[in-house]
């Protein structure tokens, strides 16, 4: 894993909504060393997708039908979103929110 790429990808996940920041932050703090080529194409991915999408993964308001992405996102929900639980396929169970359909990474989403 080079450095510079990293630093890139930590400076790219710099978002312009505090509550991404935040998992961006909590993400970075556990995961920088960890990360192996595989991990950091999956973050380049994911952070080419929309500020809200994101969050919306992030917070279980959307699903993924890309299995990389939705595995990196669970990573991020095991640091940052401790009152939502994951459940088998990958989405956050969070009171009042329920996922019906497919997100952005597969086609539409509505959220009952």
């Amino acid at each position: 894993m080079d450095d510079r790429e990293l630093e890139r990808l930590k400076w790219r996940s710099r978002r312009g909504l505090l509550e991404l920041d935040l998992v961006f932050t909590r993400f970075w703090e556990k995961n920088a060393g960890l990360l192996n080529r595989q991990d950091m194409q999956v973050l380049d991915k994911l952070l080419q997708l929309p500020d809200n999408d994101i969050l919306d993964m992030v917070m279980g308001r959307q699903a993924c039908n890309d299995a990389a992405i939705s595995e990196m996102i669970q990573r991020m929900q095991t640091f940052d979103n401790p009152l939502s639980a994951p459940t088998s396929d990958g989405a956050v169970d969070s009171p009042g929110v329920s996922i019906s359909s497919q997100s952005i990474c597969g086609g539409n989403n509505a959220a009952t």
